[in-house]
């Protein structure tokens, strides 16, 4: 095979893995930010369902 076309063919190949080594951490950041929401999403829902649970108390009583 002509050395140039492997010269280019290697650059090439190189630079689709760096592509995909972005984008393989950018979804690790997704992947994390999506965790950190998940954990603030729970939260929010567990406030807002002790909140409705003493409201619906309050008129039980």
């Amino acid at each position: 095979m002509d050395p140039e076309l492997v010269a280019y063919l290697d650059r090439r190949f190189d630079a689709v893995d760096r592509r995909f080594a972005e984008m393989d951490r950018r979804l690790d950041e997704l992947r994390a930010e999506m965790r950190v929401g998940d954990a603030e999403t729970r939260r929010h829902f567990d406030v807002v369902a002790e909140d409705l649970k003493s409201r619906i108390q309050l008129v039980a009583e």
